[in-house]
């Protein structure tokens, strides 16, 4: 992705880092569009994703997209989702229709 700057010089990332969630749902179009957004380093793309959770079949390799993950990933092995606690507190929350 090119853009032209206001002095006319060429620029050749736009952003210095990118976040992605869901990101087992990317196709290698996409990864290949992310990886040309933001120059490669050691922070330059921070992505989320649970391989239990895929609703597509794309199955990509990242490193041979210019993704490189060896050494940079780590496994989460404590569920962070919400605990059953809130659970009776949702019940007084309206429904989308403002009803109950």
């Amino acid at each position: 992705m090119h853009a032209e700057s206001a002095t006319g010089a060429w620029q050749r990332y736009r952003y210095r880092h990118i976040v992605v969630d869901e990101a087992q749902d990317l196709a290698a179009a996409h990864w290949k569009m992310l990886r040309a957004m933001v120059a490669p380093g050691p922070d330059d793309i921070f992505l989320v994703g649970d391989t239990h959770q895929r609703i597509y079949d794309n199955r990509v390799t990242l490193g041979s997209l210019g993704v490189h993950i060896r050494g940079r990933s780590a496994k989460l092995t404590l569920s962070y989702r919400t605990t059953r606690e809130p659970s009776p507190l949702l019940g007084d929350l309206p429904t989308a229709a403002g009803t109950r």
